[in-house]
């Protein structure tokens, strides 16, 4: 995957390689995720920073990192 600007942000696990998340079906029901690493594109810094700061807010106290992927190219 190729990003074309450098406000990119992924989540992932420094530990196990497991990620809690879950997504709501179309009927209601949760569903638990199944992915290793979200990215997310920002269309502006200040776009990035809201997405920082609101996945913070609900992530807790657990340790974590919010990183920039390295560049593909």
């Amino acid at each position: 995957m190729k990003f074309g600007n450098n406000r990119n942000v992924q989540i992932f696990s420094l530990s196990d390689g497991q990620i809690k998340a879950c997504k709501t079906e179309q009927d209601g029901r949760l569903v638990e995720g199944r992915h290793s690493i979200y990215r997310i594109c920002a269309v502006n810094e200040e776009d990035m920073r809201s997405w920082i700061n609101a996945i913070s807010r609900v992530m807790g106290p657990q340790q974590y990192t919010l990183t920039r992927p390295k560049s593909t190219h």
